[in-house]
């Protein structure tokens, strides 16, 4: 009687980048855990807004609000002046439409494909919400509150 042959079995080739990663990344209940703590921070910063913007459509003017910015305007530095002015010139248009095809031109180039696209699709959707928000609690545009 002879001997079974054994069946010739190739090993599995081991990826050294999969084994290195391994040892690195959070187990499955690890990341749940921590996309749970994100969704409930985020969460909370909704609701927090939601309560702020509530306050401010039933109480046109906080006394706090008005203090701080008369605190800010009495300053009477020159360069947190300029650096003001500055800071407010960036976010007017043209400017804020240019800087932001700045960034999502170079990220596209970059090589960046997706996050260019989110960054495109954010500076379409954050203005309309901004005009939403600004409508909903009536507020003027801000730069009649600037003091130059």
């Amino acid at each position: 009687m002879t001997k079974p042959i054994k069946p010739v079995t190739t090993p599995t080739p081991i990826n050294s980048a999969v084994e290195a990663v391994k040892d690195k990344t959070s187990s499955t209940a690890g990341r749940q855990r921590k996309a749970r703590l994100f969704q409930l921070r985020v969460g909370i910063l909704l609701a927090t807004f939601a309560i702020l913007t509530f306050l401010v459509i039933t109480i046109p003017s906080f006394a706090i609000d008005l203090n701080i910015s008369i605190g800010l305007q009495s300053f009477n530095n020159s360069v947190f002046s300029g650096l003001m002015t500055f800071i407010s010139w960036v976010g007017f248009p043209p400017q804020a439409f240019i800087a932001s095809a700045v960034i999502i031109v170079t990220l596209f180039v970059l090589g960046y494909r997706w996050e260019s696209t989110v960054s495109l699709v954010i500076s379409v959707i954050v203005p309309l919400l901004n005009l939403l928000i600004k409508t909903l609690v009536h507020q003027q545009f801000s730069f009649y509150y600037y003091k130059y």
